[in-house]
């Protein structure tokens, strides 16, 4: 639910939640920023952008998470004095194992026709794409479609923690990014 909800409320790609770390969200004192700053080494196109952890289910699912892995073990410190009892240099988001999701390697062609490296987390969006699946979405949705749902094209309830298409795959358009 957690990465679903970082995906339609704060527009982030799921490379950018496989990456996005403790650091990144928590303050050292482990108030949750409102804005987060992602690291242009974990964005499309290796550009800073930032992000607003400002609706209220995402900050609770966030608070939620982090208590979970405290309780569990999952990358923590000795003591809650600082991040919240989390290692700040680790990924925010861990398997159910308690490690860094994989990155793999990939090339693509950036819009100046050069040849780029960038990172996937391939499992964690098979992982994205089945829950899309499970909730009746057919081709076309994807762990890219967070991003793009701001545009009006997708409704992610998150009152009950489900998602809604408003209008036909044939419809939607993908949205300009800065």
């Amino acid at each position: 639910m957690l990465v679903l909800l970082l995906g339609f409320t704060c527009g982030m790609r799921v490379s950018e939640i496989a990456q996005i770390e403790t650091a990144d969200v928590l303050l050292p004192s482990g108030r949750l920023r409102e804005e987060v700053s992602l690291r242009s080494a974990i964005t499309k196109g290796s550009k800073a952008r930032c992000v607003y952890l400002s609706h209220p289910k995402t900050v609770a699912a966030i608070e939620r998470y982090i208590e979970w892995r405290w309780k569990r073990g999952k990358a923590t410190a000795l003591d809650r004095s600082k991040w919240q009892g989390l290692m700040p240099k680790v990924p925010l988001i861990l398997t159910h194992k308690g490690t860094r999701y994989e990155l793999s390697v990939k090339r693509r062609v950036n819009y100046d026709g050069e040849v780029v490296d960038y990172l996937a987390a391939d499992s964690l969006q098979n992982y994205v794409t089945g829950l899309y699946r499970a909730a009746g979405f057919g081709r076309g949705f994807s762990s890219h479609s967070g991003p793009y749902a701001s545009e009006g094209n997708v409704i992610f309830d998150v009152s009950h923690g489900s998602l809604l298409r408003r209008k036909p795959l044939s419809m939607v358009r993908k949205q300009q990014r800065c």
